[in-house]
């Protein structure tokens, strides 16, 4: 056999191992997706137990356990206002065992809340399906004199400054939520952030401040025992739990539109194979009788979404909040 022969011959072993290795390897793969998935998954809720992030998670957990024939384990990981859990799966293994139900709001606001934000709510993220969605309802005592929103926005632009209103705390949803509301209604009012949702719906209770701008979910049931008074909705259709009260943009006549859309999200860098086979999953358990009950008895309207129309969804609201944030100078740090 001649040197030349000898180099072609040696060089096709090698070309037939190198297309065995790969070909292996493929199989690999894709016995290794077909397998997922193959043990517990983790659901981090970044909230401690009792929110509305923990109990949507636990209904969704316990359906798709039973459909991907795995356990599915909520885990509470609170602390910085949903920073250490939201960052505890950036940093996780992308391998479809670690998730994360996030509300988008807050979710999209962090980046810009920050000078250094632990994650980048985008790029360290891989959209699976939306959950479910609740507006927020600008309320007043139920003693107050403004019985409508277009009252309490005329008094506020004869008395700029003289009117307050209560949140949960600096950057929050229901902090951001007004500020968007008071560019957009052209008013200044009086920000009084609180150490959570209830110490300040307790003090609105007590006629302390003027109004807030909170979700549905908190409100329906102050609503219903006569302690407050809804004035308008925040999303752009009404909601069916509170069919006479308007919605805020029909009152200003601009695209006024926020809702709470709570949603599911993994690490970047997750297969595209195992989050299609997620979003399959929670999409066919968002539809299900069962939990569109459960959802309902909570306040919120189900509502799922290809991970694409979550993608759309996020980076529009990083947008939307990044504005408010620069415009009004809010940081968290």
């Amino acid at each position: 056999m001649t040197t030349i022969t000898k180099t072609f011959a040696h060089a096709a072993v090698l070309l037939l191992a190198l297309v065995a290795t790969l070909t292996l390897c493929g199989v690999k793969e894709a016995a290794a997706q077909e397998a997922y998935p193959s043990h517990l998954i983790k659901l981090v809720v970044p909230y401690p137990p009792g929110g509305a992030n923990d109990s949507l998670a636990r209904a969704l957990a316990q359906k798709i356990a039973v459909s991907l024939k795995q356990p599915v384990l909520v885990e509470n990981r609170a602390g910085a206002g949903g920073m250490v859990g939201t960052s505890s799966v950036a940093k996780a293994n992308p391998d479809g065992y670690t998730l994360l139900i996030i509300n988008t709001l807050p979710h999209a606001a962090s980046g810009s809340l920050y000078q250094k934000p632990p994650f980048d709510p985008i790029a360290d993220f891989a959209p699976v399906s939306l959950l479910a969605s609740t507006p927020y309802v600008f309320a007043v005592n139920a003693d107050s004199k403004y019985t409508t929103l277009q009252d309490f926005i005329e008094y506020a632009k004869r008395h700029p400054g003289t009117l307050n209103y209560a949140s949960g705390g600096q950057g929050g949803a229901t902090h951001l939520t007004m500020e968007l509301f008071k560019s957009a209604a052209h008013i200044d009012i009086t920000h009084i952030p609180y150490k959570g949702g209830a110490p300040a719906l307790t003090d609105l209770m007590a006629g302390q401040v003027d109004a807030t701008f909170e979700n549905i979910v908190a409100l329906l049931p102050l609503f219903k025992s006569g302690k407050l008074r809804p004035l308008a909705i925040s999303s752009t259709k009404p909601s069916k739990r509170l069919p006479s009260t308007p919605t805020v943009s029909s009152i200003l006549k601009t695209n006024f539109d926020v809702l709470g859309r709570f949603a599911i999200v993994a690490p970047a860098g997750t297969p595209p194979a195992i989050v299609k086979r997620l979003n399959t999953e929670i999409v066919a358990a968002v539809k299900s009788p069962d939990l569109i009950n459960t959802f309902s008895k909570q306040g919120v309207d189900p509502e799922s979404s290809t991970p694409e129309e979550l993608a759309a969804i996020l980076k529009s609201e990083v947008a939307l909040w990044a504005k408010v944030i620069n415009d009004k100078g809010i940081r968290l740090d």
